[in-house]
């Protein structure tokens, strides 16, 4: 929850080195929802992800090296230069991507038939 004008929220997201994720915002049962933007850090301060105005929605990225990843929450208005204004609750989800490393490439109007053997399966 942004609880005052400029307030940052950190949550910790263990990874080991070449974790990949998918962070995903979501207004789904919150009332009143504050904006937010993200930022991925790792362990050094470097940013991984986020940063961006086109970041509130969905990131995906991968873990640098071993240890705790930061995912630093913070509101933002309107403008690029509004950022700190609005206050509320949020919520978000983080998730491995390893059960997704099995990609194939679809055209419209093609069909791609699949199974999964057994839950998180990577084949």
């Amino acid at each position: 929850r942004i609880d005052v004008p400029g307030d940052v929220d950190d949550y910790i997201v263990p990874a080991s080195a070449g974790d990949a994720f998918v962070l995903r915002s979501t207004t789904s049962g919150v009332v009143s929802a504050v904006s937010v933007d993200f930022d991925v850090v790792v362990p050094n301060g470097t940013v991984i992800a986020g940063s961006g105005l086109g970041d509130r929605t969905q990131l995906t990225f991968h873990a640098t090296s071993g240890g705790n990843l930061t995912v630093r929450v913070r509101s933002y208005g309107p403008t690029s230069n509004d950022n700190v204004d609005s206050t509320g609750p949020y919520k978000f989800y983080v998730w491995r991507r390893d059960v997704f490393d099995d990609t194939v490439t679809m055209q419209p109007g093609n069909a791609v038939r699949a199974s999964i053997a057994t839950v998180g399966s990577r084949r």
